[in-house]
C-alpha cells in the first residue's frame, strides 16, 4: 500500500481495515468523506480526513481493492472517484 504524509498509527489500521471490510462485505466501493464521523472510526493520532476504497473486480469476483486516503475532509470529488474506478477496472483487466 502506497502512503504519503505522516505514517499511520496501529489503531489507524483497525478503522481503515473495518472500512475496507465494509467494501468487501457490501461488494461496493466505499467513500468516507469524513473518517472521524464514520461509525467504525477509532480515535488515534492518524490524520486521515477522508478515505476511498474502490474494489478491483472481474464480474462477481473481488480481486482486491484500491485504498487511498487524504488528510483533508471530503478529499475526493466525483472526478477523483471516477479516475480511481477507471484504474481499478484497468487493474482487473491485467490480473
Amino acid at each position: 500500500m502506497a502512503q504519503s504524509g505522516q505514517p499511520a498509527g496501529l489503531t489507524a489500521i483497525a478503522s481503515t481495515a473495518a472500512i475496507r471490510d465494509q467494501a468487501r462485505i457490501d461488494k461496493a466501493n466505499v467513500y468516507v468523506p469524513q473518517v472521524g464521523q464514520h461509525g467504525q472510526h477509532v480515535p488515534h493520532e492518524d490524520v486521515t480526513g477522508s478515505m476511498l476504497v474502490v474494489l478491483i473486480r472481474r464480474h462477481d469476483e473481488i480481486l482486491g481493492a484500491v485504498h487511498i486516503e487524504s488528510e483533508l475532509p471530503d478529499g475526493f470529488g466525483k472526478a477523483e472517484q471516477t479516475a480511481v474506478a477507471e484504474v481499478a477496472d484497468a487493474l482487473a483487466a491485467l490480473l
